[in-house]
């Protein structure tokens, strides 16, 4: 089993170290330039290993969060559900 999430990765070619630090002075700035967000923004669960989530279930299952809170269906980092 994997778990599956709706947030971007970084790829190969550019290594988290350097994405942290171009990144840093940005997201410092944040508060400026975006309005606060209500509700959960990221949401994770666990897949079959070799399958691929899709855009498309990552919105439903952020959704779902959203709307009927954590479970073995849709989490977030603070609550993770067994496999």
């Amino acid at each position: 089993m994997g778990i599956g999430t709706a947030a971007g990765a970084v790829g190969p070619s550019q290594p988290a170290m350097d994405v942290e630090t171009a990144s840093k002075p940005k997201r410092a700035r944040r508060r400026e330039w975006f309005a606060p967000f209500e509700g959960p923004f990221h949401v994770l669960w666990w897949i079959e290993e070799g399958s691929l989530p899709t855009v498309a279930e990552g919105v439903a299952r952020l959704a779902r969060l959203n709307t009927a809170g954590s479970s073995a269906h849709a989490f977030g980092f603070r609550e993770i559900f067994e496999s």
